[in-house]
């Protein structure tokens, strides 16, 4: 795989993410799901990856060039566990504003 190929820069993170968010979906009821419900997983998952795993790269990665195979498995991790770590975010940040999270 040739590294610096501008099209496997942007699709390897991106396929990445919709395999990890394939993969927390299965770790769900999915058979009792509404299409719409398996529908908001994937692309929550899919867009939880995307968006944050650029700064988690930053964090775990620092600057500079990172092989896109570790992007894509820090990518394909993130989006495997957004099932588990938007809702530690939301009630960590529910917590610093004072505010209790619905139940």
């Amino acid at each position: 795989m040739e590294p610096n190929n501008p099209f496997l820069r942007f699709m390897w993170p991106l396929l990445a993410s919709l395999a990890g968010a394939i993969t927390a979906l299965s770790f769900r009821p999915y058979r009792d799901l509404r299409a719409i419900e398996i529908a908001m997983s994937l692309v929550v998952g899919t867009s939880f990856a995307t968006f944050v795993g650029p700064l988690a790269a930053f964090w775990v990665f620092g600057r500079g060039p990172v092989d896109i195979r570790l992007l894509g498995a820090l990518f394909y991790i993130l989006a495997s566990g957004s099932n588990i770590l938007i809702p530690l975010a939301i009630k960590k940040i529910s917590g610093f504003f004072g505010q209790e999270t619905p139940k």
